[in-house]
């Protein structure tokens, strides 16, 4: 046998068998899909992690408050303390 038929005689078997058969046009379609597919799942990752973004900042933002308001108290607490004496 030779080696061209023999590489021909085993691209001809399983998935690549399936382009093989297959017309060019058909071909750039079947890439171009998957290309769409995997910017798809792309883009889902990239929104659930922004998702999670906005929620830690909001979390962020909720104790940046909380720490301005004992910040505040904390500054008002030498004047009652010397009204206690």
């Amino acid at each position: 046998m030779l080696p061209s038929t023999a590489g021909s005689a085993e691209a001809s078997h399983g998935v690549l068998r399936f382009f093989h058969d297959r017309k060019i046009n058909t071909k750039i379609f079947i890439g171009f899909g998957c290309v769409l597919a995997i910017t798809a799942v792309i883009s889902i990752i990239a929104y659930s992690a922004l998702v999670r973004i906005a929620a830690s900042f909001t979390e962020f933002s909720r104790l940046g408050d909380a720490v301005t308001n004992a910040q505040e108290i904390d500054q008002g607490f030498p004047g009652i303390s010397a009204l206690c004496n």
